[in-house]
């Protein structure tokens, strides 16, 4: 019974070890990314202060999430995709460019 128990934390710590190994290489990932980008400063600035918050795994994980989310919105969907087409927050294309839009800049018009 105690072997059995021994091998189960034994696996336990190896995955454990292992879990945390890809995590922290993730991390590192992110971070020579936008070190390399450097496109939005806020966008570091906040993802290293995620990152700096995240003291335990688990919130590792949600930073880490968090930091590729970041990354996603920043370089999806704030691209122009198309003559005329921009790209919402909400991530729906709008159509193409109408001279009513003249004088909504800035607004969220629908069509």
């Amino acid at each position: 019974m105690t072997a059995i128990v021994i091998i189960l934390n034994i696996i336990v710590i190896v995955t454990f070890i292992f879990v945390s190994i890809i995590i922290i290489i993730i991390i590192i990932i992110i971070i020579i990314i936008l070190i390399i980008i450097l496109i939005n400063n806020i966008l570091v600035i906040v993802l290293v202060f995620v990152l700096v918050m995240a003291s335990s795994y688990a919130k590792a994980v949600l930073a880490t999430a968090g930091g590729l989310w970041a990354l996603l919105w920043v370089h999806v969907f704030s691209k122009p995709r198309g003559p005329g087409t921009k790209v919402l927050p909400r991530g729906e294309p709008r159509r193409r460019f109408d001279f009513r839009d003249l004088g909504h800049f800035g607004k969220n018009m629908g069509p």
